[in-house]
């Protein structure tokens, strides 16, 4: 999922404290009637939601380490290093 679709699902499903269930809800409205159901594209359409699923739940880990105070958890990567 690009980014700025994700951005354009994201708002219409109410921002990052939405729930999953929102979210594709959203997503659905997105797609084409003929695609929503469409059985042939089943996997990829899946595949689609649960990337965008994963942005969903890394911009919610950022809201909720920006407002806990933690400012520079979104610049560590997955061991903790600062990245340079």
């Amino acid at each position: 999922m690009m980014y700025a679709q994700y951005c354009r699902i994201e708002s219409n499903a109410g921002g990052c404290t939405c729930t999953a269930r929102e979210f594709v809800r959203a997503a659905h409205s997105c797609l084409l009637k003929r695609y929503r159901r469409d059985h042939t594209r089943r996997t990829s359409r899946h595949l689609w939601l649960r990337d965008g699923l994963k942005q969903l739940a890394e911009a919610r880990q950022q809201y909720v380490d920006v407002m806990r105070g933690n400012l520079y958890s979104f610049t560590r990567d997955k061991a903790g290093m600062i990245e340079q």
